[in-house]
């Protein structure tokens, strides 16, 4: 057995062990509740920490969906690998989105920079999240024809809007100096 059919033999039974079916992503399950007043003097500190673990998510969620939009090109090991990818880059947007969910809590206890970073980035983790839930849709559904404009298009949209939120968080903390 050549090395390539054991690495793609690898892969498969890699991914259907570990992945039957993917479940999507659940950034929009934060439970709403009223903003958090009881963050103190942490507050500004946990929340940068919180915005820059988000960073390194988006920065993540970038590289994998480059390598989504790099097997496009290597068909061959399309519907194994893009499944490995997806859970990666499901796994970071979830993250991101318990992130979000608790800086939308101490919003208002701290600085307007990061106050702004709140705001800017949760629409596009949102987006994110709906890109994600609908290659894992795609992916789970199409076990050929997998390079189809509307997938290719999620894993580009992916990867712009991990640039997005990467800059958004850089700029604010430009901002706040």
């Amino acid at each position: 057995m050549s090395i390539e059919n054991c690495l793609k033999a690898g892969a498969v039974i890699c991914a259907m062990a570990c992945m039957p079916a993917i479940s999507s992503a659940q950034v929009g399950t934060c439970s709403p509740m009223a903003p958090d007043h009881s963050y103190a003097q942490g507050s500004t500190r946990e929340a940068t920490h919180m915005l820059n673990d988000m960073q390194w998510d988006a920065r993540q969620v970038e590289y994998h969906a480059e390598q989504l939009n790099n097997f496009a090109y290597h068909t061959k090991f399309a519907w194994d690998t893009t499944g490995i990818e997806l859970r990666r880059i499901k796994s970071e947007v979830n993250d991101m989105g318990k992130r979000l969910c608790k800086l939308e809590r101490m919003e208002n206890t701290v600085p307007l920079a990061e106050q702004q970073a709140i705001q800017s980035v949760a629409p596009v983790v949102q987006v994110m999240a709906d890109n994600a839930d609908a290659a894992i849709r795609f992916r789970n559904t199409h076990h050929s024809g997998l390079w189809t404009p509307s997938f290719t298009a999620n894993a580009q949209n992916l990867q712009t809007e991990a640039g997005t939120v990467i800059r958004r968080i850089h700029r604010s903390e430009q901002m706040a100096g």
